[in-house]
């Protein structure tokens, strides 16, 4: 930074890093983006037997996910108050001298940190939450679709599937470390302007307040549509697709019915998965040719969850 490389910040302190909201920004659309996508998976099931059950598993999650996921939105929005908040304090000083009022102002800003602190401290906790409730979630669908005399989970949870499951609890995962450094700053920024002393002795140097001007406007302007930006993914997440209507979605878009009954074509379901994001998986990859019983898939399904679990569980630092 040009601007501050000969300058010695002191009195105020710079905006944090935006790259760190543009990474939980992209973090918030990769989730979106699992969904969306487990959610077309799920719609495969749907053409070999339609189920209430698995309906109301997925839209359980995605409640759970949207309200987890809420939890940032409501930090992006505070730091963008704050920063809203900390442009006017520089451009006060900029005209005023550091009266009682100023002080108190500026001792509200180590009260505005603490409540991003304990937010920050939410946000992971539930993303955290979030990451072990994806095995379990993918578990209960499983059961359902090997209820019956037709064991049917090894129709939809392929191994690229259960891959897309692997990248979605990363995804969950890196999203609670991204908003370490945000509750860093924070907790610094409280510490900072807690100190009475310092402020009540120290005057502010007006080339300092100039520059603290300029960056936090900025960095208020940028979190107005980061902010934004966030909400409008959690509100993917949050109302994800509905399963029991994408296969029929699917075959309108896909053209409508077969010209011959007897013919094996692919699902329209299973088409949308393909087109969703699997690029080395043809559709009719997507589904096994064959599989094993009832007893023996939930063996194996067990295994694949006990690998799955261990991988993605380990505590963020």
């Amino acid at each position: 930074m040009n601007d501050t490389a000969a300058l010695v910040v002191s009195f105020l302190k710079l905006p944090p890093d935006e790259q760190v909201f543009l990474q939980i920004r992209d973090l918030y659309q990769t989730i979106k983006e699992k969904l969306d996508h487990l959610g077309l998976i799920l719609a495969a099931a749907q053409d070999i037997r339609p189920s209430q059950d698995i309906a109301k598993t997925l839209e359980e999650f995605q409640d759970s996910a949207g309200a987890h996921c809420l939890k940032g939105v409501e930090v992006a929005i505070e730091c963008k108050s704050y920063a809203t908040s900390m442009a006017e304090l520089a451009e006060t000083l900029s005209t005023s001298s550091v009266d009682e009022d100023i002080l108190l102002q500026i001792g509200s800003y180590s009260i505005g940190s603490e409540d991003i602190v304990q937010g920050c401290t939410a946000t992971m906790q539930g993303m955290q939450q979030l990451s072990q409730e994806i095995p379990s979630t993918v578990g209960r669908i499983s059961d359902f679709l090997n209820e019956g005399d037709n064991a049917q989970a090894n129709l939809v949870f392929t191994e690229t599937s259960l891959q897309l499951v692997n990248d979605l609890i990363k995804a969950v995962r890196d999203c609670a470390a991204a908003f370490r450094p945000v509750q860093s700053y924070f907790e610094e920024a409280r510490e900072h302007f807690k100190n009475d002393d310092f402020f009540k002795k120290t005057s502010p140097v007006k080339a300092e307040i100039s520059i603290m001007q300029q960056r936090w406007s900025g960095f208020a302007k940028s979190m107005e549509v980061i902010s934004r930006e966030i909400g409008r993914f959690r509100g993917n997440i949050r109302f994800g697709p509905d399963i029991l209507k994408i296969p029929e979605t699917a075959r309108t878009q896909g053209g409508g019915s077969k010209s011959d009954p007897g013919a094996q074509d692919v699902p329209a379901a299973r088409k949308a998965i393909t087109a969703a994001g699997t690029d080395s998986t043809s559709a009719d990859d997507a589904v096994a040719p064959s599989g094993p019983s009832v007893s023996r898939w939930r063996t194996w399904w067990r295994k694949v969850l006990s690998r799955l679990i261990p991988r993605y569980f380990r505590k963020v630092d």
